[in-house]
């Protein structure tokens, strides 16, 4: 018998090499594969130039590059492999229009590749395509899109141009696999590099916000409802003037000084809050200070709410209010002092008027020979006239309507006959004193209008003491420096002298001290007092351009400060 022919057939020889191609493409891009996947961030871009390469010289193309669109509407080649001897383009290619490569977009959107074996035999409706590609000497071309599920970020591009070329299918499916890793190991580093730019913006906006915290008078916070976290002003306590043991930067401390009778009203703001569609927060409440001291506090936010309306995070403020309130509470009552002193001052001056009648009157009838029974009579009605001048001429001063006559008085003689006339009316169970710091200057005041500022404050300590007590009176100098913060006076620059009448008694309570200067108010019990003392003292003061204030705390006593300006020589 013959011998079989051991020879292979042309085609199947064909078939052979084939295959045999298409398995060390597929170890070639196996290795291309492991490389693109376990890369770091920082190989990704010298991966994809070797992988351009190894392709490129796998494949036989004379060129490989990467084309990816940018915002703007925009493509750029990004990489490019030339073959030995073939001219770079990638220079040229830089911020294309988008729409010069429309004639590939929709079909590589669709994830199709473009395969064009030979360029001039483009028909003629594809001329602008065809006439791109020739003046970058292209004779063939494979473009593979690099996809994702929502756009098209590019795609890799593979020219042959010393030769026409015909690429197999397999060949191709190989190729959208590598161009498939190479998006992906490019979406990996955009998506590292954005978020450690995004880390250095938060690092910086955390920094800057740091600083505005730091700097900022208010206390600053963070309430996370969906994740139950605080967060607050490190230095809290220091914004807050407080010196007591506390944490910085812990919210617990904060809430564990809210007064206990205000938390309720807190808790109940809160609440409302949340019920409510509101898009901001207010609430003041008191805080507990240095050893137990109350500080008003206003907590401002601004709320954040899902798209189910509910709040899931609020940021805010919160400041010392507390000089604020005062000041307010001052101007107010300022105000009411005014508005009521004009009232009464017009009222004393009409008054006094017909009083002047009434006493002139029964000075006449007094002069007259008068039956005995008559006579009383006109001489109640002078001592009645003559009480209701008194209460006049008080009513007249704490409007600031009095005439006073500012001249150089010697405190200490000034002192020295006050107090002869307080020892005569004040009871035995009274202990009176008076001290004066060396050097006392003299005072620029209306004597007259001082000694019964003194007197009326000396009485009213005496009332206050129905068991008895010590009535002390101290006398001393006092100089307020251009920006200097009085605990007591708030007064312009100057010197001053500072009289202090203060007494044993059981002090006032806060409700009583914030009224004490307020005309007619009084503790007394109805026919009395009139309620003019303090107020009559107050007016006086400020009339004379100074200032009067109490202190006073129940159990404690009180203390009236009488600060008067000091006599300026020439």
């Amino acid at each position: 018998m013959p011998q079989a022919d051991q020879q292979t057939s042309p085609s199947a020889q064909k078939v052979l090499e084939e295959y045999g191609r298409l398995t060390a493409m597929q170890e070639l891009v196996s290795d291309i594969s492991r490389g693109l996947v376990h890369c770091s961030v920082g190989e990704v871009q010298s991966k994809i130039e070797d992988t351009l390469a190894r392709l490129g010289t796998f494949v036989r193309a004379d060129r490989t590059y990467i084309f990816e669109f940018i915002p703007g509407d925009l493509a750029r080649n990004t990489h490019e492999w030339c073959a030995e001897g073939i001219k770079p383009e990638i220079q040229n290619l830089q911020n294309l229009p988008r729409d010069m490569l429309e004639f590939w977009i929709s079909s590589l959107a669709k994830g199709d590749v473009i395969h064009i074996p030979n360029v001039m035999e483009l028909d003629d409706d594809r001329s602008f395509e065809r006439e791109f590609l020739a003046i970058q000497d292209i004779q063939s071309l494979l473009v593979v899109p690099m996809v994702t599920a929502e756009n098209l970020l590019g795609f890799v591009g593979f020219d042959s141009v010393r030769s026409h070329r015909t690429y197999a299918a397999g060949e191709v499916s190989l190729l959208k696999w590598i161009a498939d890793l190479v998006c992906a190991a490019l979406l990996r580093e955009r998506a590292t590099r954005e978020m450690i730019a995004a880390e250095a913006d938060l690092s910086l906006e955390k920094e800057r916000f740091r600083i505005i915290a730091d700097t900022v008078s208010d206390v600053l916070w963070d309430y996370d409802l969906a994740n139950q976290t605080w967060w607050i002003s490190k230095d809290w306590p220091k914004k807050l003037g407080i010196s007591d043991n506390c944490s910085d930067g812990d919210a617990r401390s904060w809430f564990e000084r809210v007064h206990l009778e205000d938390r309720p009203k807190l808790i109940m703001s809160f609440r409302t809050l949340l019920k409510s569609t509101s898009d901001t927060w207010e609430v003041d409440y008191r805080f507990e200070g240095n050893d137990g001291e109350l500080i008003d506090i206003l907590a401002k936010a601004t709320v954040l709410r899902g798209s189910d309306g509910r709040v899931f995070r609020m940021l805010g403020n919160a400041r010392n209010i507390t000089q604020e309130k005062r000041n307010r509470e001052g101007y107010t009552r300022a105000r009411a002092l005014e508005a009521v002193g004009k009232l009464t001052g017009g009222i004393a001056h009409d008054f006094n008027n017909l009083l002047m009648i009434i006493l002139g009157n029964a000075e006449f009838l007094e002069m007259s020979n008068l039956a005995e029974e008559d006579a009383e009579a006109v001489t109640m009605i002078s001592q009645a006239a003559e009480s209701a001048a008194t209460l006049t001429r008080q009513l007249l001063a704490f409007s600031g309507q009095t005439q006073l006559k500012t001249t150089r008085v010697d405190l200490n003689a000034l002192m020295s006959d006050t107090i002869s006339l307080l020892r005569s009316g004040l009871p035995e169970s009274v202990r009176l004193t008076q001290s004066s710091a060396a050097d006392l200057w003299d005072a620029d005041v209306d004597a007259n209008g001082l000694q019964q500022a003194i007197m009326n404050l000396a009485m009213n300590a005496n009332d206050a003491m129905p068991r008895g007590g010590e009535i002390a009176i101290y006398c001393e100098n006092l100089i307020i420096e251009e920006g200097m913060k009085s605990s007591v006076h708030s007064l312009r620059p100057g010197r001053y002298v500072n009289i202090e009448v203060s007494d044993s008694g059981d002090g006032m309570s806060p409700e009583v001290l914030s009224r004490a200067f307020e005309p007619f108010f009084t503790t007394k019990d109805v026919g009395k007092g009139t309620g003019l003392g303090l107020s009559t003292v107050h007016g006086f003061a400020h009339q004379s351009g100074g200032s009067a204030k109490i202190l006073s705390e129940q159990g404690r006593g009180t203390k009236v400060c009488l600060c008067l300006p000091a006599f300026e020589h020439s």
